[in-house]
């Protein structure tokens, strides 16, 4: 039963206004940009609803919030024909991440754009024994996607284990080689 606008252009901002529409008493995509870094699915579904009047898209860039009696009741925007206030109850502001690497940018690492270089093998960086994984890490061809991540974490936590117990031995459980698994599934 609210207003809400949504702020963003990703895969994120996309997803809750296309949620929100039939929930909230109004909705609002604001992007700085006619383009988006989302789905195509979800642009078109998006520019479809707009369409129908089911919710709105604005074009610009947040300037100011409104607030009256320490509450939320619009926003001021910019855009090329000048300045427009919103009505908006709820603001949600979805415009990704800006890395940043803080403490570690001085820990002697190989950094490149705020990223770190690894070595493949096990996602290890060039001071033995600390690993970087997800978008962090540097590499050829990098993937930023969640199941990279996944993989390059397993990797690095095998080399991890050997560090951290050097005389114990690695045991690998997989699904298609425990049996108690197995069995579960079996009689499931």
């Amino acid at each position: 039963g609210k207003r809400i606008v949504v702020a963003g252009g990703g895969d994120s901002a996309l997803d809750w206004v296309l949620a929100l529409r039939g929930i909230a008493a109004h909705t609002t995509l604001l992007h700085r940009r006619e383009n988006f870094r989302a789905a195509d699915a979800s642009v078109a579904e998006m520019r479809a609803a707009v369409a129908a009047g089911e919710m709105d898209f604005v074009v610009g860039m947040l300037d100011a919030l409104q607030v009256e009696e320490g509450r939320l009741t619009g926003i001021a925007i910019k855009h090329k024909d000048g300045t427009q206030t919103l009505p908006c109850d709820d603001l949600i502001a979805l415009y990704g991440l800006v890395t940043d690497p803080g403490p570690l940018a001085n820990w002697g690492l190989d950094m490149q754009a705020g990223r770190i270089a690894v070595d493949t093998t096990a996602y290890e960086t060039n001071r033995p024994g600390i690993f970087a994984v997800g978008d962090i890490a540097l590499y050829p061809n990098r993937q930023k996607l969640i199941l990279s991540g996944f993989h390059e974490a397993a990797l690095a936590l095998r080399k991890a284990y050997r560090i951290v117990y050097p005389d114990k031995t690695l045991v690998h459980v997989h699904t298609s080689n425990n049996a108690t698994l197995r069995e579960r599934i079996q009689h499931s």
